[in-house]
């Protein structure tokens, strides 16, 4: 059952994420724009079709976004799983995995690892 309850919460999550960090990616976002620019000029190299170029960007900043959310989903398997050996971490962070919290907002919650 433990399986099971972290995989569908993994999709869950991912699902979530997924659809967070695709609210700011649209052309009109500088950061994004200066993406797809430099990714479409070395796919235009590879490639020489402006078209396949513009779509090999797009696929390749829609890839970068599913690995992030993925990622991210993992962490908040990770939290949910480990919170139970720590009560404090169990109150503090519970409140946190709503949906209504960004990434942002969860990472500088979390624990600060020491530096090396």
């Amino acid at each position: 059952m433990g399986t099971s309850l972290a995989q569908t919460m993994q999709e869950r999550r991912d699902q979530f994420h997924t659809l967070r960090l695709g609210e700011s990616l649209d052309p009109f976002n500088p950061a994004v724009a200066s993406f797809l620019d430099q990714a479409r000029a070395l796919f235009l190299q590879q490639t020489g079709d402006p078209v396949a170029a513009q779509q090999l960007a797009w696929q390749a900043l829609e890839n970068l976004r599913q690995q992030q959310a993925s990622a991210l989903a993992y962490f908040d398997v990770f939290w949910l799983l480990a919170a139970p050996s720590d009560p404090h971490v169990v109150r503090e962070e519970t409140d946190l995995m709503s949906p209504s919290h960004t990434p942002c907002e969860i990472a500088r919650a979390l624990p600060r690892l020491p530096s090396l």
